[in-house]
């Protein structure tokens, strides 16, 4: 089974709304050399049960 890259899981994060390119928050994942996922970071996208205001990366306890 092919293993995903990291510039593919970055377009596949940028497709669920995961990651975005024109977010400041997002650019410790967009900068490092690492795949997003080995980036410890909150996501783009909060989560539907988010408890904070539902801003991208939020840190309440439901999204983080």
């Amino acid at each position: 089974m092919h293993e995903e890259t990291r510039e593919e899981m970055i377009a596949r994060w940028e497709r669920m709304g995961s990651m975005s390119p024109n977010c400041h928050g997002c650019r410790d994942r967009y900068d490092s050399s690492l795949k997003p996922s080995e980036v410890f970071a909150p996501s783009h996208q909060p989560s539907q049960r988010c408890e904070s205001g539902k801003q991208p990366h939020c840190t309440c306890d439901v999204c983080f």
